[in-house]
């Protein structure tokens, strides 16, 4: 994670806490299963259809982050970030980050990925060998589509917020975290790569943990795919264990 425009004023002032958790509304859709397979490769079968991930109807795979207008005013540290793409996949799906910064983009798989870079109309193709050093693109102001041009699914976005002043990721079970950050407005902007952005204003306050939730609206049972880890734990024999991510077994 990275934290953007905190001025060395407030270092000694009381910082607040953000913890919460994306749901989806609604009742599953019945019968709802991912039985389309596009290609069976290096990385094994993958689906051709946009997949929703859940654990108990919260919503794995969400990139959070929070814009202020105070964040535009502080001196701002533009640090360089990373996405990786492994097992024929970017990770994470949605970056952002301050413009100026740099992104790098590394190959982690053991084969060679041909890499797409679409920014501001422009396509430029890289074929990335397997651990060699990252590609680095430096950011302006137009969002960075990445993709494949192998693999379909294969697809990350890098998106420039001026006024960004911290993001995270759902952790596994659909939850997120947001730790010391300053006291004020802010507007929590959450995106994922089915479900898309939606935003929430709230307010942060002095030595207090703010408990909030993000909910989506309930899917198109035509267009979407859910996967429920809780169905793996029945189709696997799994535990289900609440510390256990039943996807990484």
């Amino acid at each position: 994670m990275i934290f953007l425009g905190v001025s060395t004023a407030l270092a000694s002032e009381t910082l607040g806490n953000i913890e919460g958790e994306v749901r989806l509304e609604g009742e599953l859709p019945k019968g709802n299963t991912p039985t389309i397979v596009e290609y069976q490769g290096p990385c094994g079968a993958k689906k051709s259809v946009n997949v929703v991930r859940l654990w108990k109807k919260r919503v794995m795979d969400v990139t959070l982050w929070l814009t202020s207008e105070s964040a535009k005013n502080e001196q701002v540290t533009e640090e360089d970030t990373t996405v990786t793409g492994y097992k024929c996949e970017f990770w994470p799906k949605m970056t952002v980050i301050h413009p100026g910064a740099k992104i790098k983009i590394e190959n982690k798989d053991p084969h060679t990925q041909w890499l797409v870079i679409e920014n501001g109309g422009k396509k430029e193709q890289i074929m990335q060998e397997a651990d060699k050093e990252p590609v680095e693109k430096e950011i302006a102001d137009s969002k960075i589509h990445l993709s494949s041009g192998f693999y379909p699914w294969m697809e990350a976005w890098v998106k420039p917020v001026a006024d960004l002043a911290t993001y995270t990721e759902t952790e596994w079970d659909g939850r997120f975290f947001f730790k010391n950050i300053p006291p004020g407005e802010y507007i929590l902007h959450s995106w994922h790569p089915v479900l898309g952005e939606i935003e929430q204003n709230l307010t942060v306050e002095a030595d207090k943990e703010l408990n909030i939730d993000v909910t989506y609206p309930p899917l198109d049972e035509k267009v979407q795919v859910i996967i429920e880890a809780t169905m793996l734990e029945k189709i696997m024999g799994r535990d289900g264990e609440e510390n256990d991510n039943p996807f990484k077994k």
